[in-house]
């Protein structure tokens, strides 16, 4: 019989595994079951496990790394991921790294991990314990785990000192030929291009990633890695009056975007940053970049961009600076008018370049104005990814890209089913006037008012108009934009719940139900599942 190893720090769950399945049918044991993963690498020489079916998210250690140190143990081990849709990425790239298979919890069947538990006695059958040739792959393949090891201490919350023992640790485990004191760090991201057709990103930086990798073999001292939507990039050096570090690593970033071209037809950018740092201060300088990325919102234009990370900058509040510009627009891309929505974007763009606009302020804005655009579509086919790259974009170029790309979409939609041009204009005004306040509890007196209509009238009018009393209609633009947030952000339902105005979970996830069917966090759980 082979030997199974179970880990999962959900109890339930892993008391599930255990029995979800006829272990002894299929010719195994489970021979160890932990919540815990210190604990089961601790006890892994011990019991000696055949085949270990872990969760990827378990705290302190996770899964990836759990298994980066497993595999230097006994490389023979055969593995089986369990994971979050969230953590579907990583999943991806452990397949590739000889894991036998990823299982998300969610859909998890007696079947499914029968199917998976066959697939890994099958290899270990068809390899011997004296293949040196495999063993060989597989520590090449696993040093992917071990990169993904060494990002995951750059982010985490741990002192100097630490983060320079943990850092120090996992180079020698890498084998990387990082001697010298100073270290100088890239970030690379995909930007966006002038295509309407939506596409992963995350696939395309995947190829990307594997071409710079490559390259980067021809350059000491220089290693290359990825996390989530964006590369980092790590280069150790000495400090020499004979060795120029900035054009060195310069000349490595124009040949990746280059080789990048020509392997994969992608365009690829970076944002270098002008300060050196020393190991220990890695981690801190790395999260702060990530934590803070619209400090450099206004100087990313170009495909090397080279930054100081501690250069000063303060933004002012949007206000109602494009009110105008929006109203605008609205009508431009409701008249299928290209040209129009080009200049008007140029002038937008201009305005919020000159006043340097709090970036986070003109995103959610953009969020809003194009959740009243798509209500308003009749034909409405929506990008998914919109959202998401836009919260994700790392400049003001980008964001407008994202937005003129999305606003054309929207423009080749039709328009039929809108009552008459002047019913069109109060709509567009009602709209307006909801995405505005929509942090407000917005009354039909309110926007009576607005219009300078009487409170009554216009109650009876908008039933007719629209078919919804007021409150339904201002709750489901209200929904709909908690949708966006809940599929394309991180943000937790509480925060997604104040951005539309609610200041009770249990209020908003109540309302949600009864305008979508199912509850916030069973919506983001169901969407992500599709």
């Amino acid at each position: 019989m082979y030997k199974v190893m179970l880990i999962d720090d959900d109890i339930p769950m892993l008391k599930f595994l255990s029995k979800i399945v006829d272990w002894n049918k299929l010719g195994l044991e489970v021979i160890y079951e932990s919540a815990s993963s210190m604990k089961a690498l601790e006890v892994f020489d011990e019991v000696k496990p055949d085949i270990i079916v872990t969760d990827i998210g378990l705290p302190k250690m996770d899964g990836i790394e759990l298994i980066s140190r497993v595999k230097e143990m006994d490389n023979s081990v055969r593995v089986i991921f369990l994971t979050c849709h969230e953590e579907f990425h990583y999943a991806k790239k452990a397949i590739k790294l000889n894991v036998d298979d990823y299982i998300v919890k969610e859909e998890l069947t007696k079947e499914q991990l029968e199917e998976s538990l066959k697939k890994s006695i099958n290899k270990i059958k068809e390899i011997g314990i004296e293949d040196e040739p495999f063993f060989k792959e597989n520590l090449i393949r696993n040093n992917e785990l071990l990169k993904r090891t060494f990002i995951n201490e750059l982010t985490k919350e741990q002192t100097k000192e630490q983060t320079y023992n943990y850092l120090k640790e996992h180079i020698t485990r890498l084998n990387l030929p990082w001697k010298e004191q100073y270290y100088k760090l890239a970030i690379g991201y995909l930007p966006p291009s002038m295509n309407v057709e939506a596409s992963s990103n995350i696939s395309k930086l995947d190829k990307v990633y594997d071409a710079i990798t490559n390259l980067s073999e021809d350059y000491k001292g220089i290693g290359v890695f990825i996390n989530g939507n964006h590369l980092i990039l790590i280069m150790n050096y000495r400090k020499s009056i004979k060795f120029n570090d900035q054009l060195f690593f310069n000349e490595f970033l124009v040949n990746s975007i280059n080789y990048c071209k020509e392997k994969t037809d992608l365009n690829v950018s970076f944002i270098t940053f002008k300060d050196d740092f020393k190991l220990d201060e890695l981690g801190s300088n790395y999260k702060q970049i990530i934590n803070e990325k619209y400090r450099f919102f206004y100087d990313v234009s170009n495909s090397i961009d080279n930054i100081a990370l501690k250069a000063d900058y303060s933004f002012i509040p949007l206000g109602n600076l494009l009110e105008y510009k929006k109203r605008e627009l609205l009508k431009a891309v409701e008249d299928n008018d290209f040209s129009e929505t080009e200049k008007i974007l140029a002038k937008m763009y201009k305005l919020i370049i000159e006043n340097k606009i709090e970036p986070i302020e003109i995103i959610n804005d953009f969020i809003n104005m194009v959740s009243l655009m798509e209500m308003r579509s009749n034909n409405l086919d929506k990008e998914e990814s919109f959202t998401k790259e836009l919260l994700g974009s790392w400049s003001m170029k980008d964001v407008m890209t994202l937005l003129k790309n999305r606003l054309v979409t929207l423009a080749k939609q039709t328009q039929a089913g809108i009552p008459s041009t002047s019913d069109a204009s109060k709509i567009q005004l009602i709209d307006e006037y909801i995405a505005k306040n929509i942090t407000e509890n917005i009354s039909s007196v309110d926007v009576a008012k607005y219009l300078f209509l009487n409170p009554s009238y216009f109650s009876r009018y908008f039933r007719r108009l629209t078919g919804f009393t007021f409150t339904d209609y201002v709750y489901q633009y209200k929904m709909k934009t908690a949708c966006n947030y809940l599929l394309h952000s991180d943000e937790s339902i509480e925060v997604i719940g104040l951005r539309i105005g609610f200041t009770e979970r249990t209020y908003f996830s109540k309302v949600f139900k009864k305008y979508i069917g199912v509850t916030p966090s069973e919506f983001r759980s169901n969407q992500k599942a599709i």
